[in-house]
């Protein structure tokens, strides 16, 4: 198995897990361990394993932020494709 599909897998269980036992500073301590520097996959896993409780008050405040952090990165992805395939182009219309 791919090393990135098991380390996500691995980041969704150990989230699951103490999601399950209701062990909601645990999660905001991994939680927290994750920022812009992160990779996006994993930040993705993480408000997806934590979408259901999207509302909770004792995740919300980290699910905005990890959700802004995705929402940018991905804005950026998106900005810096556009500005290559402009770039690529340009440079065939010379």
């Amino acid at each position: 198995m791919d090393k990135q599909i098991e380390s996500l897998m691995d980041l969704h269980y150990a989230f699951r897990f103490f999601l399950n036992k209701k062990d909601a500073e645990t999660v905001n301590f991994m939680m927290n361990r994750f920022n812009e520097e992160s990779d996006v996959n994993e930040i993705k896993t993480i408000l997806i394993i934590t979408k259901a409780f999207a509302e909770n008050p004792d995740f919300k405040t980290n699910r905005a932020r990890l959700l802004g952090i995705l929402e940018a990165r991905l804005a950026k992805i998106t900005y810096d494709l556009k500005l290559d395939e402009l770039t690529r182009i340009a440079k065939e219309n010379k």
